[in-house]
């Protein structure tokens, strides 16, 4: 409890919880988003860690159907999701994209991005798996400020800093009772 506190503060998020694995994070995160919608549509990018590495199991397990956004070489910008044409329950969004070079949007284009999901009513949730690399592009924002612009997150903990195996998964305090 203490460590989901402490992650959970750093990046300005109401509640934590540690979790095996990022896989399970996440897709506990996008169900949760496809629950509450009763959409069952979410979208991520081409090279997106569920699509290439997870082999859909988003899919398979819990019969998500994805619209992947944006051109493979660059990251999803507000553009893509503006010419989406299905209704979407959750928006996934990479920092930063390890597939295409670790590229991150701009900081104005993913505000841009975030603020035209939350005029859909789009839950935004962060891979944040590599986010504690990405803080140093956005500077002087803080890990806090870049996860502000998402309704939830995920972060790794083995990957960059080396540390434990597992991920925690951060959101509102309702969302986080619902994941666990």
């Amino acid at each position: 409890a203490g460590f989901e506190a402490r992650v959970a503060a750093l990046l300005g998020k109401p509640a934590a919880a540690f979790m095996p694995s990022g896989t399970m994070a996440q897709q506990i995160a996008l169900r949760i988003a496809v629950e509450r919608a009763g959409i069952n549509y979410v979208a991520m990018h081409p090279t997106s860690h569920l699509e290439l590495h997870e082999e859909r199991a988003y899919a398979h397990l819990h019969g998500l159907r994805v619209t992947l956004l944006g051109p493979r070489q660059r990251p999803v910008a507000a553009a893509d999701l503006a010419a989406c044409p299905e209704q979407l329950a959750a928006l996934l969004i990479e920092l930063p994209a390890r597939e295409i070079g670790g590229r991150l949007p701009a900081w104005d284009d993913l505000v841009a991005l975030a603020t035209l999901a939350r005029s859909r009513g789009i839950h935004l949730q962060m891979d944040g798996a590599r986010l504690w690399e990405a803080r140093e592009a956005y500077a002087p924002r803080t890990h806090a400020d870049i996860a502000a612009l998402f309704d939830s997150v995920y972060v790794s903990f083995y990957k960059g800093v080396g540390a434990l195996a597992g991920a925690m998964l951060l959101g509102t305090e309702d969302f986080i009772a619902e994941a666990r």
